[in-house]
């Protein structure tokens, strides 16, 4: 157990989990550190905890109650955040976890070179379902946590990723607010994340999501957290928002696409060539190295 901890003491306050009260439940044969906290206060800020990370999502896909385009998005995306990390043995942090679905992408990538992942969600529930059911060659960790609050856990200026799927909208704004300081306290200078959201323009409007963003209003909240934007796409939409786009060029494009390929393969292509017409979408950037430039952009 102490060979997994010093490999994951770069970037994770081990003093400080014990002082909060974390507990370590993993064995050392299983390649894994899970830190819990049954005592943690659950909605401590009177958010949308009820589905906060992925699993829902996963299993009315795996009921067949989605389209196969959106299946195929949501997969797509995970391979798309996989394709960013580039650095070998790279510190990844995964804000609102679930059981770590993007632990088993990336566990099996080509992509990367022996990542080291914690993952960080609420759900006890889910954080034991994927300690158990996930299998790494490299040490993973997985701490429960409320993501509204600081993640002291973790060392400033020590992550390489970033990522957060789907979790942002599940608390009222001025905690989102503190989530994007924290991200950008805890990233190394030019290092990266990708974060994704629904798109209030189109989204369904859940009743389970706090606050959803418009993505004018979200890459305002970021660049005021310090963060540059490299890229905004949107990963997920439906032929109903494409056809109320005002591109003329995008209404054509997918009319020409849909006679030659697989509508459920054409819609999400759209989604991420225009992100507006999308109804969930994902923003990448840095944390800005400020020897070389503010790194603030928007595409």
């Amino acid at each position: 157990m102490k060979e997994i901890k010093k490999q994951f003491k770069p970037f994770v306050n081990f003093k400080k989990l014990k002082k909060d009260g974390f507990r370590l439940i993993s064995k050392e044969e299983n390649n894994l550190l899970c830190y819990l906290k049954d005592n943690v206060h659950a909605n401590i800020n009177e958010s949308g905890v009820e589905n906060l990370g992925t699993d829902w999502m996963l299993r009315q896909m795996g009921a067949g109650n989605f389209k196969f385009s959106r299946r195929w998005a949501w997969l797509y995306r995970h391979y798309i955040w996989a394709s960013r990390v580039k650095v070998p043995r790279a510190y990844v942090v995964d804000i609102g976890c679930d059981i770590g679905e993007i632990r088993n992408i990336i566990s099996k990538s080509f992509y990367i070179k022996n990542p080291l992942y914690l993952g960080i969600d609420l759900d006890l529930k889910r954080l034991k379902k994927g300690a158990e059911g996930i299998q790494m060659k490299v040490p993973a960790m997985y701490v429960q946590h409320d993501v509204t609050t600081k993640m002291d856990f973790i060392e400033s200026n020590s992550v390489d990723v970033v990522f957060s799927g789907e979790t942002i909208e599940h608390f009222e704004k001025k905690f989102a607010k503190l989530m994007l300081r924290e991200i950008y306290r805890i990233l190394k200078p030019g290092g990266i994340f990708a974060i994704s959201t629904p798109n209030k323009d189109n989204s369904k409007g859940y009743s389970f999501h706090v606050h959803e963003y418009t993505i004018p209003e979200f890459c305002k909240m970021i660049l005021d957290a310090g963060l540059g934007i490299e890229k905004v796409w949107g990963w997920v939409t439906t032929e109903s928002c494409i056809k109320k786009s005002k591109k003329k060029n995008v209404l054509k494009i997918y009319k020409i696409l849909k006679e030659k390929v697989n509508k459920d393969l054409v819609v999400p292509m759209i989604a991420y060539l225009d992100p507006e017409v999308s109804d969930a979408f994902c923003v990448e950037g840095r944390k800005p190295n400020l020897e070389k430039s503010s790194g603030k952009k928007v595409v």
